[in-house]
């Protein structure tokens, strides 16, 4: 049996880089309640907090470096 996960509602932010990226493409598909993967990036020569937003394989952008702070670190510990 599967358990459902109570859902919590972290922060808003516009996404960082979406036209930049795969975000136009992705668009028409983007709704309220969409699942979206988070990619921890530690690696990245910009920000060793940044996260990447994909969807269905293609890179949205970045959570804001302002916003990704709490949310690298939680990642992170997974």
């Amino acid at each position: 049996m599967v358990q459902e996960r109570n859902k919590v509602h972290l922060t808003n932010f516009n996404i960082a880089g979406f036209s930049y990226w795969d975000g136009p493409e992705a668009w028409e598909n983007l709704h309220i309640g969409t699942k979206l993967q988070l990619v921890r990036e530690a690696d990245n020569a910009f920000d060793p907090y940044a996260v990447a937003i994909y969807f269905d394989g293609l890179k949205l952008g970045f959570i804001p470096r302002s916003e990704n702070h709490d949310i690298s670190r939680t990642l992170k510990r997974q």
